[in-house]
């Protein structure tokens, strides 16, 4: 029997839990199926010579794997699943044909027709995966599953009430608004307009260009464009989002609360005031990170010049486990505490091949550091540049853990300049930690 080129798919839902994707590609498309394989519990390799910075960031993240080089057939070898998603069509042919003699299914980004597998338009509702593809017409599949969604939306409290209490969609019921793409749980008591905006804000500070009209928010938030109408000019009113013709970006209102929270924090003026007073740091790039669970969180970073320009910027986070920074955080709590933070976490994020892949070996560092007294980064965060750091003394239980790093290029590095830097960490990781003691 010869197959019909023309016949529709045949839909199934795909369990990659814990089973390894390739993405070939690290474009705007690639940046936009990344999220939803991530959701769906896969380990996910990107390889491509470039990423955009949404998957750049993915990959600093500790999220992804990113492997900065072209594709090969043998990239395909152990993958559940392929999305062929370069620039080059040759490629992605190589790709498909390579996936098929494997028996694995592949999608192919420029040509879905020629691929083994297409991906859908998706989004989730009311406990509900809600997946559509146009077999013969791709672009009725977004309209036709906008249209799904708001007829289950609307159709939702109707339904019986074993729906609601206890039955298919009883963790809907429990929601008080779909955030994030229909997942998050409110917490209750909360105002359910307070979360939606909050995650307006947060889908606007991760989108990749800066602006998401409203249609798109909608998606991504899983709620009706109607009430995100209203909140969208809540926010607006009060300069937290502006609009222009693209749709909405952060405001000028979110900077002055971001510089308002920093300036409360006494530790920061006074580590800026630190480092250009010293000798030592003047001419380095020096950060002051607080602890985030398993990442760091940078509050401050001093460029002196010239500066090492790294991914690490204030407000971004970075895998604790494979920074100077976050190990000098680490090694502040005990043992037990460190297997209770990566409990269930079978692999650490890996930024270069020297990153700590086990929490085995990162209590290994982490007893050494509490023995020296200060971290170090051997081209565990970024290749050819090696950092230090000295955890501030914290005074009370309400004090956040800091920390005070400093990267070098490992070229220019040398064993007087550990002590001489690890010297002047300690000095103003004690300044920070006790103003009092002055400059």
């Amino acid at each position: 029997m010869t197959a019909d080129p023309g016949a529709p798919v045949y839909l199934a839902g795909l369990d990659l839990h814990g089973r390894p994707v390739l993405v070939a590609g690290a474009g705007r498309l690639a940046s936009r199926r990344i999220p939803n394989l991530l959701a769906a519990g896969a380990i996910v390799t990107v390889v491509a010579p470039q990423a955009c910075d949404a998957v750049a960031r993915l990959a600093s993240e500790g999220a992804v794997r990113w492997e900065p080089r072209r594709v090969t057939a043998d990239d395909v070898a152990g993958c559940w699943y392929v999305q062929a998603l370069t620039d080059d069509p040759d490629t992605n042919a190589m790709l498909v044909s390579e996936a098929t003699d494997r028996r694995v299914f592949c999608v192919r980004g420029d040509d879905g027709r020629r691929g083994t597998a297409r991906t859908p338009a998706s989004g989730r509702v009311a406990d509900l995966s809600v997946a559509v593809i146009g077999d013969r017409a791709p672009r009725r599949s977004r309209p036709a599953r906008d249209a799904a969604m708001a007829a289950i939306r609307e159709l939702e409290p109707r339904l019986p009430a074993e729906w609601h209490a206890g039955g298919r969609g009883a963790g809907y019921a429990a929601r008080m608004s779909p955030v994030r793409g229909g997942t998050d749980v409110t917490p209750p008591g909360a105002a359910p307009a307070v979360v939606r905006a909050v995650a307006v804000l947060d889908a606007l500070a991760a989108s990749e260009t800066g602006s998401m009209g409203l249609s798109d928010l909608a998606r991504e938030l899983g709620v009706p464009k109607s009430s995100l109408s209203s909140i969208c000019t809540a926010l607006e009113l009060g300069g937290l989002v502006r609009r222009d013709e693209l749709g909405y970006e952060l405001g000028r209102r979110t900077v002055e609360l971001g510089g308002a929270y920093l300036t409360r924090l006494d530790q920061v003026s006074e580590f800026y005031r630190a480092c250009e007073a010293s000798e030592v740091f003047h001419r380095e790039t020096v950060r002051l990170s607080a602890h985030a669970g398993t990442d760091t969180l940078c509050l401050a970073r001093y460029e002196g010049r010239p500066a090492i320009r790294l991914t690490t910027a204030i407000g971004d986070r970075f895998p604790a486990s494979a920074c100077a920074q976050g190990k000098a955080l680490l090694s502040q709590l005990d043992d037990e505490e460190i297997e209770r933070l990566y409990h269930g976490i079978p692999e650490l994020p890996r930024m270069t091949g020297r990153s700590r892949r086990t929490v085995a070996k990162l209590l290994k560092d982490l007893r050494q550091t509490r023995e020296q007294g200060y971290a170090f980064d051997d081209e565990e965060s970024a290749d050819a540049v090696v950092g230090l750091a000295v955890a501030v003394p914290a005074h009370g239980v309400r004090s956040a853990l800091l920390a005070v790093s400093v990267t070098k290029l490992k070229s220019t590095f040398s064993d007087a300049e550990r002590l001489r830097m690890v010297a002047e960490l300690r000095r103003i990781a004690h300044l920070l930690g006790n103003p009092m003691a002055g400059a």
